[in-house]
């Protein structure tokens, strides 16, 4: 990202030309600006062409002519080479305290090309472009040349868009929404450009909610936005809008939906290769999918289980669980969760999966620093409770209502 250099009040102007075959366009630009030094990139004549330093000659003296004044010879169509020469000028001027203006109106492409990187590069420098009425398809009429600001700011929207595209490849919905350039300083840039970055900060902001699990707040930045067709659009063509409903609506309940959520964000942070977050996810879905069955099929709150729902002499063989006297509840962990399970549901296989004690994965994430101990969870822990749960999801958790399959967030920001 490129540096923000922002001038110092009341610094001298120095005007940066490049110059081309007329001098007309240079010449308004002297006279309306009237700077105390110039900067003249000039083709160097090499390889026998002909040098634009020789229109300097039709300048001096005019309207607007500074003290001070340098001529810098550059490669007519060699961008790199010119690039660096007129980079380390800029700066160099900046540190001596000069107010930049760069006006890449002359010259051949490659050296306009060299003027603008180089003032985004180095930053601070204000750019103008001089243009006028074209009769031809060769040049401007001379006495109609108008200088026109050009906001540097807005340079820098591309890259910027460019680096929160990269991010959105990688599911970093939160790390995209704050590098993406904001509303007030898309001022000056074409209408069409400042109505698709609105949209994509709106999309992000809900995207990022949904991947912090914060569902509801997902929901209500779309129905609040002031892009919401366009953002319903955008989302519904993805088949998210009825997910996103789903998950809002189960808020603060188990539900299948949000197992389908935690095996998705639990990916997403794998790709991002923060494994410890990932698979505590994973550890968090293997308890939420044994909660949403015991709600979803018998009406069971593990927080707050009623004593006589409990199987006969449970609470006998479980001397750590301490009902709640006044209100005859008790809150079950994940192991005693899967006994009444396995009690109501003698056939189902899943509490069998822990007869054995717990798998290998869990045993490796119980020694991980985000649960009791001090190694962090490698690639291979990951994959091998990946595996674990991709070989179970449809009897954990898509088998019951509204546990279907879905697929992972997207990847890309919306077409607008």
């Amino acid at each position: 990202m490129k540096a923000e250099r922002p001038a110092a009040v009341g610094s001298p102007p120095l005007l940066v030309l490049t110059v081309g075959g007329s001098p007309e366009p240079l010449r308004t630009s002297l006279a309306r600006l009237r700077p105390d030094a110039a900067l003249f990139l000039v083709s160097d004549g090499a390889a026998g062409s002909r040098s634009s330093e020789d229109v300097l000659a039709q300048l001096e003296g005019c309207d607007g002519w500074p003290k001070e004044h340098r001529v810098l010879r550059v490669p007519a169509d060699d961008l790199d080479r010119a690039f660096a020469l007129v980079e380390t000028q800029l700066a160099q001027a900046q540190e001596r305290g000069f107010h930049v203006i760069a006006d890449y109106t002359g010259g051949t492409k490659s050296m306009s090309a060299a003027l603008v990187m180089a003032a985004w590069v180095v930053g601070g420098v204000e750019l103008q472009v001089t243009t006028g009425d074209r009769l031809d398809l060769v040049r401007v009429a001379d006495g109609t040349e108008t200088p026109t600001s050009v906001a540097d700011r807005l340079l820098g929207h591309r890259q910027r868009l460019k680096v929160a595209e990269e991010l959105v490849a990688q599911r970093n919905y939160g790390a995209a929404l704050a590098v993406l350039p904001r509303d007030e300083a898309a001022e000056g840039a074409p209408k069409g450009w400042r109505r698709r970055l609105a949209l994509w900060r709106e999309w992000l902001m809900v995207m990022d909610r949904w991947d912090r699990f914060d569902h509801r707040g997902a929901l209500e930045a779309l129905k609040g936005s002031s892009q919401r067709p366009r953002l319903q659009e955008a989302l519904a063509a993805d088949g998210l809008v009825e997910r996103l409903e789903a998950l809002a609506k189960a808020d603060g309940k188990p539900s299948a939906a949000l197992c389908e959520d935690l095996w998705w964000n639990a990916e997403r942070r794998a790709a991002l290769g923060a494994y410890d977050e990932a698979v505590a996810r994973l550890y968090r879905l293997a308890e939420a999918a044994i909660q949403a069955r015991l709600f979803i099929a018998h009406g069971i709150d593990t927080g707050a289980v009623p004593v006589g729902r409990l199987p006969p002499g449970f609470l006998k063989e479980r001397p750590h669980l301490q009902p709640d006297a006044r209100l005859g509840t008790c809150a079950l962990a994940l192991s005693d969760a899967r006994a009444v399970l396995a009690y109501l549901e003698p056939a189902s296989p899943v509490p069998g999966w822990w007869a054995d004690g717990p798998p290998k994965w869990q045993s490796r994430r119980n020694h991980s620093i985000l649960a009791h101990g001090f190694s962090p969870m490698t690639p291979e822990d990951w994959q091998e409770a990946r595996d674990w749960f991709a070989q179970r999801a449809a009897q954990l958790w898509r088998d019951l209502p509204c546990g279907a399959e879905a697929t992972q967030l997207p990847d890309r920001l919306p077409a607008a």
